[in-house]
């Protein structure tokens, strides 16, 4: 691989085509896919979510495999990525069978590629996640989040996430009185339906400039912008140092692990406090688990799928 492209690898992503770009120029474009088989999913949708990368997926029922796919305008930058998702599978193909692959397209309609593989989400009887371009009227009393899927990661297909909204429902209140904290935010997702269930203030934060971007971009559309306060977290901000009446927490189990003191600390005192915690693998859980618990935090209630689980907790 030559020079420039490696250097290229680390911002790959940036120049993947999302659903609302125009059609690019030219007659070609540059589709990235991976196939995977199906028991692999979990583990390469969560990868994909947590490094920003919104890849179209369907699955292959009958012959047990998922399809991953990455739309570019230069070839040079769908190899790039190509190399990148090479670079992140390299732990997973100890476990399974994974080929990535590049070809090139027509750019003709290439948008409808994106949107046929979004409808719109029901989370619970309140939260409904809307892609952009998709109606939808919502019934009196729900929270309608409306996402441009191809813009970033987080849009409530993935089980961490779904799971997260699921659980800031039942903690949601309607006195305006709660505040709420998003540690590693995304796309924004969770911040803004935490604002529109009446969470107040809002505060969230990620380490990637693109996600608090991308966040402050959809809290706008969403038109709550003004209700959620967003900032980059680096090692000399003090951006962990707040207290919380609700606490989500949405990224590895190692973080989760690594960052426990430091995330428990940003909880209020009291008994009516609450942590969510997920993208936890269950055989993660008992781990995450026990860090916790030497903090004074104890799991009160779980959401779980056949791969992971979130975990809802409060102080002992």
């Amino acid at each position: 691989m030559s020079t420039e492209l490696s250097s290229a690898v680390p911002d790959a992503a940036s120049f993947m085509l999302r659903s609302c770009d125009p059609a690019p120029e030219g007659s070609t474009l540059y589709r990235v896919f991976l196939m995977a088989p199906s028991e692999a999913a979990a583990a390469v949708e969560l990868g994909f979510e947590l490094l920003e990368w919104e890849m179209v997926s369907w699955e292959d029922v009958d012959q047990g495999r998922v399809r991953y796919e990455a739309y570019f305008a230069v070839a040079e930058q769908a190899q790039a990525f190509a190399e990148a998702v090479n670079v992140q599978l390299g732990v997973w193909r100890l476990a399974f069978e994974l080929s990535v692959h590049v070809d090139e397209l027509a750019n003709d309609d290439w948008q409808e590629r994106w949107k046929s593989h979004f409808d719109v989400l029901t989370v619970t009887d309140r939260v409904v996640i809307r892609p952009a371009w998709l109606p939808y009227e919502a019934t009196p009393g729900q929270c309608v989040v409306s996402l441009e899927p191809g813009m970033s990661f987080g849009t409530g297909q993935h089980f961490t996430t779904h799971s997260c909204l699921t659980f800031i429902d039942q903690l949601a209140v309607n006195d305006n009185s709660a505040s709420f904290f998003d540690i590693g935010c995304g796309s924004g997702i969770l911040a803004i339906a935490a604002a529109k269930l009446g969470f107040s203030p809002v505060f969230a934060v990620d380490n990637d400039p693109i996600c608090v971007d991308t966040t402050r971009d959809n809290a706008g559309y969403n038109d709550v912008a003004d209700h959620i306060r967003v900032a980059l977290n680096t090692p000399d901000a003090e951006t962990l140092t707040g207290r919380y009446d609700v606490v989500v927490a949405n990224i590895l189990a190692n973080v989760l692990i690594e960052m426990a003191e430091m995330i428990t600390a940003c909880v209020r005192e009291g008994v009516d406090s609450a942590l969510v915690l997920s993208g936890i693998m269950l055989a993660q859980r008992e781990r995450v688990e026990q860090a916790y618990l030497v903090l004074g935090f104890t799991t009160v209630d779980h959401l779980q799928d056949e791969e992971w689980c979130t975990l809802l907790m409060r102080r002992v």
